[in-house]
Order: C-alpha cells, then structure tokens, then sequence
C-alpha cells in the first residue's frame, strides 16, 4: 500500500512538472509577443556565460550587445534572426551606427564604428547566438558565417615622454587624489597592466622584498607576476600607508575609503590633461602601449614583452614593433649591411684606379 502510495505521488509530482513548463513555454511566448525576447535571451545567455567565471567587463560586453541589437532590430523577434538579418546588421554598424564622442554631455556625434569595434559586435553575436544554440532556442547560429570586417593595420597610440613628464610634473603630490594618480601612472607605465587590473590589486597581491606584483584578476583570466621599479615600490609603500587607516584590502581607493573603480580614474586622467593643457588626449591603454613600444625599443625581447602583458598569442603582441620611424632611420643608419661591408669602400677605390689606368 505504501509502495502504490509513493508511486501515485511521484506520478502526481511528475504531471505537475509538466504542467508548470506547459505554462512557463506559454508565459515565454507571450513575453515574446510584446517584444520582450531580448530579454529573455540576455537571461539565458548570461545565465551560461556566469558559470565561466569571466571578467566584469566581458559580462558588460555582452549587455552592449544586447543592447545595440535591441536598438537595430526593434521589433524582431531575436530567435528567428537570419544570416541576411546579421549582414544587414553589421553594415549598421559599420555605416549607420550614431555615437558620440563624448557620451557623457552627449557631444561629438560620429556615424559608423570603426572596423575594430564592429568586429567586436561580430565576435559578441557569435557567441551569444552558439550559446543559444548549446542550450537547443534556436537551431542555427545567424552569425557563423559572418566574417570579421578588414581593417587596415593602424599604428599603435603613444604618448611622448615630454608629455607624460609634463602630466607628472603637473600634478599637485599634497593632494590625495593627484598623489593617488601619481603612484597609478607608475604602476601602469611599470608594469604594463591593464587599469582593471591594476585597480584589482589588493596588498596581498605585492611582494615588496622581490618586487612582483601579481596580477589575479585579468582580461582573459590567466593570472601573471611582473617586476616593478625600486622607484615604484617606494612610492607604492609610501601610498600605501596613507590609506592604512581605511582598512582596506584594496590598494587603490577613492576618497571614502572604497575600491576605485577604472571609470572614475578614467574620467580624473581627462581632467588633469585638460587643467595641465596637454594636446595629447591620455588614456589608461595609452600608457600599457607607450611602456611596450619602449621596453622593445630599448632592446627588449617580444617574447618576454608577450608574458608581461599577459598576450596569449605573440601575434597580438607583434604590434608593437612597429617602432616609430626615427628609431628606424636611427638603427639602419647603425646597423645597415652596406655599411659594415669592409670591402665596400675598398671595391670602389679600386675602381676609380683603374678608370685612370
């Protein structure tokens, strides 16, 4: 009796089951119907993408893309995209697309993203759509096919050391936040991180007697220890013990004792830039490209170069020698095989005494 019991109720629970997805598939049509499936999508995708332990801005990433296909596809349905939809799309982006420049006061409005920022769009909706397809919404991926869109090899944005001596010689060390700015500038230029990273850093992350620093949290989740300067761990050290009585485990924080966040250095850097009148418009990245440049043309190998930034391929890290073209004129005049060719000046002589001969 207590066996048929069991089975009636396993039944029971099982018919139930079946009844709560029957009205859960009714509720997800019908949020469809009013346009919500990108929602929907984005909770699903997301959902997938958090069990990956993937970086804060990769998840944000992923939202932007949602986001921009929103805004383009309006009141299509995003489960029944086609291939044509995804081309059509992409030449949005490329042509049709309004951003600004300036987001904040919404100034600077340019049409069209640059090749490089479309390609990321394309590797999103890649992604996004297989993820759909791994979980069985939708049968094909719309963007498989799509190829990355060409661009022409741009040359890496640096700064000059006049100007990044001329931003640290501007800067007011007294103050909290302009001292702050001053030790973050040295770590980057240092060590080569990324701001996300170098803002993750907590006290535990800095071995102060051998002069690592490592860096836990990073774009692709392949943690790294890179060297720093005597110069560096003193200024590094002295900071530090200013904000000692925060409490924090966070190296780098703002004015209330709390972690920074890269946004609000982001937007400090363009102030001080803007109050010290320097042309050249800093970025974080600026200073990751302009100490890279120099490490290798300061006769830095491009495969130590590769492990310092953290590169996974050393093609991505091969853009930075293309060295500016001073250094080049400099080292062919150096090093160009005619001119080490003994016997050059030797064959020409020789020359020039038989002619008279």
């Amino acid at each position: 009796m207590f066996h048929n019991i069991r089975h009636d109720f396993i039944e029971f629970t099982q018919i139930n089951l079946i009844r709560k997805c029957l009205f859960m598939s009714r509720k997800l049509i019908k949020q469809r119907s009013l346009n919500d499936s990108y929602t929907e999508a984005e909770e699903i995708v997301i959902s997938a993408k958090s069990v990956m332990n993937l970086s804060e801005a990769t998840m944000t990433s992923y939202h932007k893309a949602f986001v921009s296909m929103r805004k383009y596809f309006n009141d299509k349905d995003i489960f029944t995209i086609t291939k044509s939809d995804a081309e059509d799309y992409v030449r949005y982006l490329l042509y049709d697309y309004k951003h600004y420049t300036d987001r904040k006061n919404k100034k600077g409005s340019k049409i069209g993203l640059a090749p490089s920022s479309v390609n990321t769009y394309i590797r999103l909706s890649k992604a996004i759509f297989n993820t759909l397809v791994e979980c069985e919404y939708i049968d094909n991926n719309p963007f498989k096919h799509i190829s990355l869109v060409k661009k022409q090899n741009e040359r890496v944005k640096t700064v000059s050391k006049e100007d990044i001596n001329k931003l640290l010689n501007g800067l007011e060390k007294n103050y909290y936040t302009e001292f702050r700015a001053y030790v973050i500038i040295h770590v980057l230029l240092d060590t080569m991180g990324r701001i996300g990273e170098v803002l993750e850093l907590t006290k535990d992350d800095i071995d102060f007697d051998n002069q690592i620093i490592y860096f836990s949290k990073t774009k692709n989740n392949n943690y790294r220890y890179v060297n720093f300067s005597v110069k560096t761990k003193r200024l590094l050290k002295e900071y530090i013990d200013i904000t000692s009585e925060f409490d924090n485990e966070y190296v780098f924080l703002n004015s209330y004792g709390k972690k920074l966040r890269p946004d609000s250095f982001r937007k400090t850097l363009k102030e001080f830039s803007r109050k010290l009148e320097i042309n050249k418009e800093f970025s974080c990245h600026t200073f990751r490209h302009t100490a890279a440049t120099e490490f290798l043309a300061n006769g830095g190998s491009v495969r130590v170069l590769q492990k310092i930034l953290g590169h996974s391929r050393i093609t991505t890290t091969e853009i930075y020698t293309h060295v500016n073209e001073e250094l080049i004129k400099k080292q062919h005049n150096q090093y160009n095989a005619v001119d080490s060719l003994i016997y050059s000046k030797k064959s020409i002589s020789s020359m020039r005494r038989n002619k008279r001969k």
